[in-house]
């Protein structure tokens, strides 16, 4: 049986002016990722289409692939299943613009709908802090606009202002 997702993840800017580690606002480029998952075909394929499409690769070493096992894994018992991640690039590595939070949170949002936990964004927040360490681009892409976060006792904390 083979079950998609697709996930549109808006890129981020954080530290901005005073609040390092604490500000950040939702752009509006965007990566899209489809993960397609089947219990009959076991192992990962990637296919990028946009930036940086020469320096992705079908690995454990890929965020979104690793995020969403890492979640899949959390949440299920199927641990033996194929990957197939579709990526629509838009945001540009390693240019300030949180393309590793793009992956991140589709990530651990397609295992969330793919497992059927149907995580809440708060839970989504958790998990995604996880694995990125600090809440201040993976807020933003998850709650969009311009957020506050903070981390107490490993425990992420986001407000999201109002336009």
């Amino acid at each position: 049986m083979k079950k998609s997702v697709t996930v549109r993840v808006p890129a981020t800017s954080a530290n901005c002016g005073p609040g390092f580690d604490s500000l950040g606002l939702a752009l509006t480029l965007h990566n899209e990722f489809t993960f397609t998952i089947s219990d009959e075909q076991f192992g990962f394929s990637l296919e990028v289409e946009g930036e940086g499409k020469d320096s992705f690769h079908a690995s454990g070493r890929n965020m979104a692939f690793a995020s969403f096992l890492a979640v899949w894994n959390k949440l299920t018992d199927h641990k033996r299943i194929g990957i197939d991640v579709q990526m629509k690039n838009q945001v540009p590595k390693s240019r300030g613009l949180g393309s590793s939070s793009t992956a991140i949170v589709a990530g651990v949002t397609a295992a969330s709908i793919l497992s059927g936990a149907n995580l809440t964004q708060d839970e989504i927040l958790q998990e995604a802090n996880k694995l990125e360490g600090h809440p201040d681009n993976v807020a933003p892409a998850i709650y969009g606009g311009f957020t506050i976060s903070f981390q107490e006792n490993g425990v992420a904390h986001t407000l999201r202002t109002s336009r």
